[in-house]
Order: C-alpha cells, then structure tokens, then sequence
C-alpha cells in the first residue's frame, strides 16, 4: 500500500511536468510560426 502511494505521488509531478513541457513546446513553435510570417 506504502509503495503503490509513493509512486503515484511520483507520477503525479512527472505528469505535471509533462504538460508543462507541452505547453512550452507549443508557445514555441507558436513564436516560431509567427517569425516565419
């Protein structure tokens, strides 16, 4: 039970990264775009 709580609360962060990631990704290739034009 111990273990399987710690790693949940390990994916909850990998996960928070994750998106985060995508979002800045994203921003990116947005600014990216818009210097192409």
């Amino acid at each position: 039970m111990c273990l399987k709580r710690r790693l949940i609360a390990l994916k909850k962060p990998c996960n928070y990264y994750r998106s985060k990631v995508v979002i800045i990704t994203r921003f990116y290739n947005a600014t990216l775009s818009r210097k192409r034009i």
